[in-house]
């Protein structure tokens, strides 16, 4: 049996990650990251951005509109928020909540999404680290930004010596045999998350 899947908010919420990862958003980040088809792929961009949600730049690229960004937020503060539940509350794995989430942000209710957050105490970031985005939609003040350390990737050149995991990419986070071993070595960015 399928799994319902609004393939217009996985993308933009996609398009959305890759921003945030400060990775170039492309067709070709999509095809990598959905597994879907090159010419799939090309059909849904083609419907975004017939559907106002996204535009393409000068490069190629693709860039979320105000309505897409709209959209993508508040798919990607769902799919948050579904996994922090699924840690912290049902108990699934960390290394299995990424793509269960990936379900349960299709089929939330405003309503249920707004239960959840109270009920995780209202919390700022996902149980990979990753701040949850759009809260002012449910009545939540913006964060002011959390930690003042700079956050480095461990691809860094300098990134040598003893270090804390601080958030777990999107990538990543389909990996669960990196996910393992990261919970293995302690670093675990859900036992250190902020509450709002």
């Amino acid at each position: 049996m399928g799994h319902p899947i609004d393939a217009v908010g996985a993308y933009l919420r996609i398009l959305l990650e890759l921003e945030e990862e400060q990775v170039p958003p492309r067709r070709a980040r999509i095809v990598e990251r959905m597994g879907h088809s090159w010419p799939r792929v090309s059909q849904v961009v083609a419907k975004l951005i017939r559907d106002g949600l996204v535009v393409t730049t000068e490069a190629r690229g693709l860039a979320l509109s105000d309505l897409g960004r709209d959209r993508a937020t508040a798919v990607l503060r769902k799919h948050r928020l579904a996994e922090l539940m699924l840690v912290e509350v049902i108990g699934v794995g960390f290394e299995d909540a990424h793509a269960e989430a990936c379900r349960w942000q299709h089929v939330l209710s405003d309503a249920a999404e707004r239960r959840i957050y109270e009920l995780l105490g209202r919390p700022a970031r996902s149980p990979y680290g990753n701040p949850i985005p759009g809260l002012q939609a449910l009545g939540v003040a913006a964060p002011d930004g959390g930690s003042d350390q700079q956050d480095r990737s461990l691809a860094a050149p300098d990134a040598v010596g003893e270090v804390t995991v601080a958030r777990i990419g999107e990538g990543a986070q389909r990996d669960a045999a990196l996910l393992r071993a990261l919970r293995a070595a302690g670093q675990n960015p859900v036992s250190e998350r902020q509450e709002t």
